[in-house]
């Protein structure tokens, strides 16, 4: 056999079975991905978004901790019933970009959006975790006053 025809098949055999590998796990991760739309809204309840972009640094990472440990420790009763709906989300997946037009994101955020019908009723961005990240007990305070009055004051 000729050494530079078995190269060259070779070579066509690890091109040929790359592309094939490259298909099968772009083929994968669009399945994984699902369609380019939303998971169905909650038909009802408070739910309570940490909208990230991209990597989270560490304070990012801590605004989301401390939100959620807020409701687990204050509103566990109501996150367990569904009236309240915690969710995590990167706003740079196309199925979840409309979120920065839907509360006008300019950065990451915790909201509070009342869903009736599936349908946002009324929504509130906390703005003001960016003043309170650094004092956990004050962010965890605020959060907690903030949903509190957001639960009580009718749509």
């Amino acid at each position: 056999m000729n050494p530079r025809r078995v190269l060259r098949n070779a070579l066509l055999l690890f091109a040929g079975g790359s592309l094939a590998v490259f298909a099968v796990r772009e083929l994968d991760r669009s399945e994984l991905a699902g369609p380019d739309t939303e998971d169905p809204p909650p038909a009802s309840g408070v739910v309570v978004y940490y909208l990230s972009q991209g990597k989270d640094c560490t304070v990012c990472n801590n605004i989301e901790a401390y939100t959620l440990e807020t409701l687990e420790t204050h509103f566990s009763a109501q996150l367990a019933s569904g009236e309240i709906i915690w969710r995590s989300l990167d706003v740079d997946e196309p199925r979840y970009a409309h979120f920065v037009t839907d509360f006008k994101l300019y950065t990451k955020a915790v909201v509070f959006a009342e869903m009736r019908d599936a349908q946002v009723q009324r929504w509130k961005n906390l703005e003001a975790i960016w003043e309170e990240v650094y004092d956990k007990e004050g962010f965890i305070a605020y959060i907690q006053r903030e949903l509190q009055t957001f639960l009580e004051t009718p749509a």
